[in-house]
């Protein structure tokens, strides 16, 4: 599924890529796993911690039957992230900006 957020003048300034997949890592319905292959943000937009929460969240309204989320870590020449459970997601979006997002960008 493709996410994307537009600005007040309709134009797309971010967007998330992430597929539901199961534990073998393959497209699943209904799969565990939230697979987040590709994120990008405007430059203007970066620091905007409310772009970022825009797009996970609608990607896990999208998203219901998930239990964790995994995304390469381009910071580190792509290597796996560890495993986020929704709920540590749902609590990262409502609290300290930034944490997350400066591994997924």
């Amino acid at each position: 599924m493709i996410v994307v957020s537009k600005d007040n003048e309709d134009r797309v300034i971010a967007y998330m890529e992430a597929r539901v997949v199961g534990q073998s890592g393959f497209d699943v319905l209904n799969g565990e796993y939230l697979y987040i292959a590709d994120l990008w943000i405007h430059k203007d937009y970066k620091n905007d911690w409310s772009v970022f929460r825009e797009l996970m969240n609608a990607t896990l309204f999208k998203a219901i039957s998930i239990r964790w989320v995994y995304f390469n870590r381009t910071k580190y020449h792509n290597r796996m992230s560890k495993n986020y459970s929704r709920e540590r997601i749902i609590n990262m979006l409502n609290r300290v900006p930034m944490m997350l997002m400066k591994e997924v960008a």
